[in-house]
């Protein structure tokens, strides 16, 4: 679902990040500083709020396996399955994982490659790059077991100028702001995510921005969820000294859930 021509031209720059050899040491560089703290808690938040120990688990846009490492490490017994499109990542992600993970080279587009159920499925900063972003959540709910939880967060393009501006400016080298730009320009904006899931006619779809999981900050559903889980406790410490530490931070993504 491409809306205009800015968009589409911002996507293939974002691809090329991903898919150029000579690139993949910045997305490295800044895959560690700034985005291992928030896909960690992402992880962690997703795990929570499916509320049981998952059997089987699906990576969407797995890149180079660092959410597979920690999710082999974080869930010993389960079966952990990623899936990306671009060769590279995958050759990189195997290497990470040790051949604990069963690795495929596709996207939720593929209707053919049966890849069974899941009791959670996730896609953190992977949405903009589905090329058929309705059907694809319709796949994806077509995949969870009963009671399973697809999570699904991504950056925003329609946040205000000053928060794209804090976003950008801790970035060190031109190459890491190119970077986080051309990303935040090939993502949708709210209302085309609205949209998309008016497309996509599934049930249990909910959409929030900003917040914990879209639960806004200081709410008593936020404000639970932390007193009821350590780990969060502890890895939302941890970002205020690691990951983007910009106040508004959180106002740059939305979070997409689908229930089973």
């Amino acid at each position: 679902m491409l809306t205009n021509t800015a968009r589409r031209a911002a996507l293939e720059e974002a691809r090329r990040w991903f898919r150029a050899p000579d690139r993949a040491p910045i997305y490295d560089a800044f895959q560690a500083v700034y985005l291992s703290p928030p896909r960690t808690l992402f992880l962690e938040v997703a795990l929570h709020q499916l509320g049981r120990a998952p059997r089987r688990v699906l990576d969407v846009g797995c890149g180079t396996g660092e959410a597979l490492g920690y999710l082999v490490d974080r869930l010993p017994d389960a079966e952990i399955v990623g899936v990306d499109p671009e060769p590279e990542m995958l050759l990189r992600a195997t290497a990470r994982t040790g051949g604990k993970c069963e690795l495929r080279r596709a996207t939720l587009d593929d209707e053919g490659d049966d890849l069974g159920t899941f009791d959670l499925i996730l896609s953190y900063s992977t949405f903009r790059f589905w090329d058929h972003p309705a059907a694809a959540l319709r796949r994806a709910s077509s995949l969870l077991c009963p009671g399973g939880l697809a999570c699904i967060q991504d950056l925003r393009r329609d946040m205000d100028e000053e928060l794209r501006s804090q976003l950008l400016q801790p970035m060190e080298t031109p190459e890491l702001r190119g970077f986080l730009a051309a990303q935040i320009d090939s993502a949708y904006s709210i209302p085309e995510v609205r949209q998309i899931i008016e497309d996509a006619s599934i049930k249990g779809c909910a959409l929030g921005v900003g917040g914990l999981a879209g639960l806004p900050e200081r709410s008593p559903g936020a404000f639970a969820m932390i007193q009821h889980n350590e780990r969060l406790l502890q890895l939302l410490l941890q970002l205020s000294s690691g990951g983007f530490r910009v106040a508004r931070g959180n106002e740059s993504v939305f979070h997409l859930s689908v229930r089973g």
